[in-house]
């Protein structure tokens, strides 16, 4: 097995923070001296952890077969889950190019095949969950290509490999009881049980505690086959979705300009009535008037790329999404993508070219360097958070630039240059 960089930079943090059971915590410049003495702790360490959690899971009332079955092969960390658990694509790519990428013309083509070859079904998952079916589409075609890639990674080795290396621990234990679950109950057979690299499974990506809550048996077989049954993955999607509060004839979003009267004061994160936003400045971006179906709505002003790229007021059914994937990024692929299928047309507005999404390292950097200058993040964590973004924006207004609380490597320029405020 190879050990690549990123893994052996766990490796040293596992030891240092007493991570994967190590019976002893040396520094990391004395345990490791060579790729090989890497590789085989790695494989040391792994194997405590996993010993560990099966201890648990049959301390538990899982029987010592069913565990021994589900880790059977289960030997070495995944050195690509590791690499993959810190590079998710949405988080660092500019948001424009994962969109682009996202709204595909192959995924548009696609898409819009499987609504002309299944009419029945969609119309009968409208009928039950109240979802468009442009928006189970969308999600469709984003999770699996309608199916087509559903992840070849071990769920249970993922998982392990993930807690082993200290990824959202407890997040980690119920997926992996969850999936234990699954494959107690006969809901899959053990070499079903594969995914992406962080154990979502099926032509809808679910997680396995997700599957065992939402998932649904559409066609009445007794199976609720999320990986070859397009009907019961979609009708899993749809029952997610319902489960998480979406309703029935109102939008995901639409997209804005904030015209020269918009009061930067409203953008602050907080919704606020759809009425409220047009009175401080906000129109709609095709030029249209406001109607009352949605004048009642609350509603939540994003700005993607900043105050130079789309805007969007996005409605209860955009955190629906939230729920489904916890990612900005993502929810805005499922609209676009449905508002596509819908014939809605594409954005008004261009994404800017200028500046790039910072690394963590910098935003670390972002954040000392404005709680130095008297903004203050609550703290650097290396992510960009609520509080980060209110320090930009008072950043941004005391140096007179628009105070859209973006973050790129333009902005961290000018925190740079700046000068402490006396």
């Amino acid at each position: 097995m190879k050990t690549t960089t990123g893994l052996r930079a766990l490796l040293m943090a596992s030891a240092a923070l007493g991570f994967a059971g190590c019976a002893t915590a040396q520094t990391p410049e004395a345990q490791f001296t060579s790729p090989e003495a890497v590789e085989q702790k790695a494989d040391e360490s792994f194997s405590a952890w996993t010993a560990r959690f099966m201890e648990e899971a049959v301390s538990r009332g899982y029987s010592q077969d069913l565990v021994s079955t589900a880790f059977a092969g289960v030997v070495h960390p995944d050195p690509v889950v590791v690499d993959r658990s810190q590079s998710q694509p949405e988080f660092v790519r500019p948001v424009w190019e994962y969109l682009n990428s996202a709204v595909s013309e192959s995924r548009v083509a696609s898409g819009q095949a499987e609504l002309s070859a299944q009419p029945e079904l969609f119309a009968g998952l409208e009928a039950e969950y109240g979802l468009d079916r442009e928006v189970l589409t969308a999600i469709w075609g984003l999770e699996s290509a309608f199916g087509q890639i559903l992840g070849d990674y071990d769920v249970f080795r993922s998982l392990a490999t993930l807690g082993w290396a200290g990824w959202r621990p407890d997040f980690v234990e119920e997926q992996l009881f969850a999936a234990l679950d699954i494959l107690r109950d006969g809901e899959a057979t053990r070499d079903q049980l594969k995914g992406s690299w962080a154990g979502a499974m099926g032509q809808t990506q679910f997680i396995p505690a997700s599957y065992r809550i939402y998932a649904q048996d559409w066609d009445g077989d007794g199976r609720k086959n999320i990986w070859s049954d397009d009907g019961d993955a979609l009708a899993s999607a749809a029952n997610l979705l319902a489960k998480s509060g979406w309703k029935q004839d109102v939008p995901w979003g639409v997209e804005v300009r904030l015209t020269d009267e918009f009061n930067w004061d409203m953008f602050d994160g907080q919704e606020r009535l759809t009425a409220n936003w047009a009175q401080g400045g906000v129109a709609r971006a095709d030029g249209a008037q406001w109607g009352t179906d949605l004048w009642g709505l609350d509603a939540e002003l994003i700005l993607p790329a900043g105050a130079q790229g789309p805007a969007f007021l996005t409605f209860s059914n955009f955190d629906a999404i939230m729920r489904y994937n916890n990612s900005t990024a993502y929810a805005l692929a499922v609209g676009m993508l449905s508002d596509v299928y819908a014939g809605r047309g594409g954005l008004v507005a261009d994404w800017p070219d200028e500046g790039r999404p910072l690394r963590r390292a910098e935003v670390y950097e972002l954040q000392d360097s404005l709680t130095a200058l008297g903004f203050d993040t609550q703290g650097s964590d290396g992510l960009i958070g609520p509080n980060t973004r209110k320090a930009v924006r008072a950043f941004q207004r005391a140096n007179a630039i628009t105070p859209d609380g973006h973050v790129n490597s333009e902005l961290l320029d000018r925190v740079r240059a700046a000068e402490p405020i006396q």
